[in-house]
């Protein structure tokens, strides 16, 4: 070999090596961060969501039967399909789980967490080293991505939201490579990807992604003067929405039968939306401080705040980083504010995008477009900033790397080097603690403590410019190298602090006020069979729902989305993502509902009619010893408690069975005419006696005697009874959804709405039983039809740009 070539060769070599010290970093981040779950005796839970959501979705899919995963879930607020979840669908995990077992879910679950947060990282590393060389300036973009305050909360909260961080860099990544000669390979990545994300990922955050991308390739082909990007990503894009066409339809007939609505408050209002949402400009000051208006719902409570900390602003990743980026626009205003120019001009593209995003929180007429293009269907829309966090990283380490010295070689500066590797973290470390030194002193709402860490912040940075930019090649390096450790250095404190500090170690108290939680190894083990056959005997899920008391003290006073399914109860209580189901909504609550939930603190609050009428036969008190599955002695965890123990208060109202036959149907024009006639001024009517139908032209009487034998769950259920030589109308007390059919034998027989929220049908002369089955669009056969159309289309285009890739 050439002198040449051995050159290039070590070259490569360091550069490698460079590589693979900043990905065992960012898996040593992601391990140390979660050091309680990895190494300790704690249960990494995270935000209630999680609990309320991810977990207990994973729950109900592993407990299918033979591998089949239930579509229909019936354990809360009547019903409602699992695979047409905004933020999952055929979860992956789940088969990761089954392997583990469920009694391993919540420990599975939290190694997830580990590993999700460093493929975040190492997506971000692999975009961020296209755009800079091998070095702190990569590492620190990337750690700002890996440990921002937006990716800590999300990964706390549902897997599928999360894995969308770690799809957009790859995205982005595969967009930035789009050449003729690479078109093929690219095409087929980022089909894939789209593909993941459009049939298993949380779809609004996917739209954000789809945004980024979009201005991405589009940018990229008119500086390349080039249709390649802007083409290749289109097709790929319509070739993914074909794959995806079964969830995406899926999704969209749930939307139709969930409405968002609060008591005394029109959503349809963008006034009303906009303070319900609670998201104002001064939000961006958390830009500069993730703790400046609390560290944890909890203590934004104590401090007088009404900030909203799980949707606002969330880019803080370090105090000095907006101070940064604010140093590279002064020094290069032109480099960043032209948009239009070379492709290799990328800062000013991730500034204006960033910009944008930025926009959309802190400019309320911006957020009002944002709303009217979603169609006003949502409304968080500070969300969006998860479309901004990978603009920010790459800025960071844009300025990095033109902020690097020239670099000196030799024993000189591996010792500058680690001088300045200490300097960094050492400062962090005193910034922190002297800021510290202010703890739960605020002013006007404002941590003290936050206030001086960006102040002292600020002044640290200064100083470490002018050493950069002034002094000796030694001294500039070593300020170099101290600016980028002390931002991985904040980064570091500040998102153990989100995940280790105390306010996350609250037995007494879980969850409070949403705070993030850590548990103790022997919390949330499922219920054993044994415990699970005690307490259906008392309670009997199959005949009858079940209304919850949630304990005030904990997750402050929320477990309609947990219990339920921890203890496989059909429950009135409940919490879904898109809303309350319409149906269920329109019945005359007098409290207990909102805008995702239905949910019950006290027991003299509990609507006894209402809920009778809804075949609920009493109400548990869910006390620690059901949300959490211990039996506790002075704060104590002795075991596992009884659920013979339960309190369980029995209902005083009439109770309506799960199946009846009526005696009288009555015409009614809607949900709300139903209602209207249901529940009138003198009295409930009874169901059984006479049911309000939709569809029906005119009324019938029926004999409404007999016996009826229910068997079965999940997607198909079994009722039998004795035949008659008459017709009779059927009531299934259970919620009337797109998607369910009864068949008797071969016969499919029409059901019908009935008392707004039940599910009715016509059964012939001589019928003896009705088989009530769902069938989710996504789990029909014709939806196999979409998904091999997406492959032979892709197969045909990539074989098309591999053809042409030369």
């Amino acid at each position: 070999m050439t002198n040449k070539e051995i050159s290039a060769c070590n070259n490569a070599r360091w550069v490698l090596g460079k590589d693979c010290i900043a990905i065992i970093l960012l898996a040593c981040i992601a391990i140390w961060l979660f050091r309680g779950h990895f190494f300790g005796d704690t249960l990494w839970i995270g935000n209630p969501d999680r609990l309320n959501s991810d977990l207990k979705i994973l729950q109900h899919y592993i407990s299918g039967s033979s591998g089949i995963i239930p579509a229909w879930n019936d354990h809360e607020m009547m019903g409602y399909d699992s695979f047409a979840l905004p933020y999952t669908n055929h979860n992956p995990l789940v088969y990761l789980i089954s392997w583990l077992s469920r009694d391993n879910l919540y420990v599975g679950m939290g190694f997830v967490s580990i590993v999700m947060l460093f493929l975040s990282g190492l997506a971000a590393y692999g975009f961020l080293r296209a755009l800079v060389p091998a070095g702190l300036a990569a590492l620190a973009g990337a750690v700002c991505y890996e440990l921002s305050s937006l990716t800590i909360l999300k990964v706390s909260q549902n897997s599928m939201s999360f894995a969308v961080f770690i799809v957009i860099p790859l995205l982005m990544l595969a967009i930035r490579h789009t050449r003729r000669n690479t078109s093929a390979i690219c095409f087929l990545v980022i089909t894939i990807l789209l593909a993941c994300m459009l049939n298993l990922m949380f779809l609004q955050k996917v739209a954000y992604a789809l945004m980024l991308a979009g201005a991405y390739c589009t940018w990229r082909s008119y500086n390349e003067k080039s249709w390649q990007p802007l083409l290749i990503f289109f097709l790929a894009f319509t070739v993914a929405a074909i794959f995806a066409l079964p969830r995406l339809i899926s999704v969209a007939t749930a939307i139709g039968e969930y409405t968002r609505n609060i008591n005394d408050k029109d959503l349809r209002n963008f006034d009303v939306l906009y303070a319900f949402q609670n998201i104002y400009p001064y939000e961006i000051l958390r830009w500069f401080d993730n703790s400046i208006f609390g560290i944890s719902p909890s203590q934004s409570y104590a401090i007088g705040n009404n900030i909203n900390l799980t949707e606002g602003f969330l880019l803080y990743t370090s105090s000095i980083v907006p101070f940064l980026l604010a140093v590279g626009l002064a020094r290069e205003p032109r480099r960043w504010l032209k948009l239009w120019g070379t492709s290799r001009n990328e800062v000013a593209f991730f500034f204006w995008v960033m910009i944008a995003c930025i926009s959309v929180v802190v400019l309320k007429p911006i957020t009002y477009a944002v709303w009217v293009l979603f169609l006003r269907m949502d409304f968080t829309h500070a969300r969006i900033i998860i479309a901004g966090l990978l603009p920010l990283s790459a800025l960071v380490a844009l300025t990095m790397s033109a902020l690097s010295p020239t670099s000196n070689t030799g024993k000189s500066n591996l010792k500058t080097t680690i001088i300045g590797i200490v300097a960094g973290l050492i400062a962090a470390w005193t910034l922190d603690f002297i800021a510290g030194q202010f703890q739960g002193i605020f002013t006007n709402h404002l941590l003290i403590e936050s206030l001086v860490r960006i102040g002292l912040s600020f002044v640290i940075l200064l100083i470490l410019l002018w050493a950069t930019l002034k002094a000796s090649a030694n001294l500039s390096r070593g300020a170099y190298v101290a600016m980028g450790c002390l931002i991985i250095g904040q980064c570091l404190l500040a998102s153990n602090q989100q995940v280790n500090g105390p306010q996350t170690f609250n037995f007494s108290q879980p969850f409070s006020f949403g705070d993030f939680y850590q548990a103790r190894r022997n919390e949330f083990t499922p219920p054993s069979m044994e415990q699970l056959q005690t307490l259906h005997q008392r309670i009997e899920p199959n005949k009858y729902r079940v209304a919850l008391v949630c304990d005030k003290n904990i997750a402050n006073g929320f477990c309609a989305g947990h219990v339920p399914e921890f203890w496989k109860l059909r429950a009135i209580d409940g919490y879904y993502g898109i809303g309350v189901p319409s149906r269920l909504r329109a019945l005359p609550w007098p409290n207990g509902i909102s805008l995702r939930t239905i949910s019950f603190t006290n027991i003299d609050s509990v609507p006894w009619d209402l809920l009778g009428v809804l075949n609920v036969r009493s109400a548990l008190v869910a006390s620690d010893n059901v949300f959490r599955n211990i039996a506790l002695h002075n704060n104590r965890i002795t075991g596992r408690p009884d659920p013979a123990t339960f309190e369980i208060v029995p209902s005083p109202a009439r109770v309506t069975p799960r199946a009846f036959f009526t005696g009288t149907i009555q015409p009614a024009k809607s949900p709300e005419d139903a209602v209207k006639q249901l529940f009138r001024p003198e009295g409930t009517i009874d169901p059984l006696h006479t049911s309000f139908v939709e569809g029906l032209e005119k009324a019938r009487n029926f004999t409404n005697g007999g016996a009826i034998e229910l068997r079965g769950g999940k997607d198909r259920l079994e009722l039998s009874f004795a035949a008659s030589s008459s017709e009779r109308f059927l009531v299934l007390n259970d919620l009337y959804y797109p998607g369910w059919h009864a068949m008797s034998g071969e016969l499919e027989l029409p059901i019908l709405p009935t008392n707004a929220v039940m599910r009715g049908v016509l059964v012939p002369a001589g019928t003896d039983h009705v088989q009530f089955q769902y069938m989710t669009y996504a789990m029909r056969s014709e939806s196999w039809v979409f998904h091999i159309a997406a492959l032979i289309a892709g197969l045909a285009l990539f074989l098309s740009f591999w053809r042409r890739r030369d």
